[in-house]
């Protein structure tokens, strides 16, 4: 299992929050396509500069990739990686 992580910017992390709260969900356009929904890395957090980051959860790196690659052309996002490993190599 690989980790995605996401930056959205600051308008579209609240934006994805309040639908969230309301039961729309939390997904981009492209995303949705691939199965993937967006979670929160610091669920609950008021600081805009960590509630702007969300993960992905995908089943391999070539999943991972595809992932990066929709994430990256939508414009909300600033920035989306793959989550380093927390143990060396």
């Amino acid at each position: 299992m690989e980790t995605v992580v996401v930056q959205l910017n600051h308008e579209a992390a609240t934006e994805l929050v309040r639908r969230e709260a309301t039961g729309s969900g939390r997904t981009l356009p492209g995303l949705e396509q691939l199965g993937r929904s967006l979670e929160p890395m610091h669920p609950g957090e008021s600081d805009p500069a960590l509630a702007s980051y969300f993960t992905v959860e995908v089943p391999d790196a070539a999943a991972a990739d595809r992932a990066i690659a929709v994430l990256r052309e939508h414009e909300a996002v600033e920035a989306a990686y793959v989550k380093p490993s927390e143990e060396p190599p």
